[in-house]
């Protein structure tokens, strides 16, 4: 391999290097403006620009969930329904494991009125960290929602229970 061929090839490593630096640098930054001015555009921006990055899809589904519940055109909050609960299943497929991507799952499933599938994450909560109150209190709200009394008022107990247990994470 010659000289010139070798320096071509390290320049154009240096130069992709840059491009995907920067631009994960200029996602982040339409990231922060999204979530610090409530800007879905930008959220959308900083998705299209790093679309594997969970907290920034996380995110463009809490808002997109808020924008549906202002929402008064019936045909463009089908939109937006759906459009929410496609972001929110390409950020989970991306860390299924992770609990800020499920928190912001239930949170906007509830917002859409979807409290079924919204309780179906609870229970994927509590099972992934099952000494969390924080979690627990998350399940026992969904349960009352849905008028499983009696289960929200054992999820409730399990809550105090491990806010004054001392080893639970987090602690109280």
């Amino acid at each position: 391999m010659s000289k010139k061929v070798l320096i071509a090839i390290i320049w154009i490593g240096c130069l992709y290097f840059l491009f995907t630096v920067s631009n994960t640098i200029l996602a982040d930054f339409s990231y922060a403006r999204g979530i610090n001015f409530g800007s879905i555009s930008d959220l959308q921006t900083a998705v299209k620009m790093n679309p594997y990055e969970p907290a920034y899809l996380r995110n463009l589904g809490l808002g997109l969930s808020s924008l549906y519940k202002q929402e008064t055109d019936s045909k463009l909050r089908e939109t937006i329904k759906e459009q929410t609960v496609v972001t929110f299943q390409v950020a989970y497929n991306l860390n299924p494991q992770n609990l800020l991507t499920l928190k912001s799952m239930k949170l906007g499933l509830e917002n859409l009125g979807e409290e079924k599938s919204a309780y179906e994450i609870s229970l994927e909560m509590v099972r992934l960290s099952p000494t969390d109150p924080t979690l627990w209190y998350e399940k026992a709200k969904t349960e009352r929602m849905l008028g499983l009394l009696e289960e929200s008022k054992e999820s409730y107990e399990k809550t105090l229970e491990l806010r004054s247990d001392a080893t639970a994470f987090p602690p109280p």
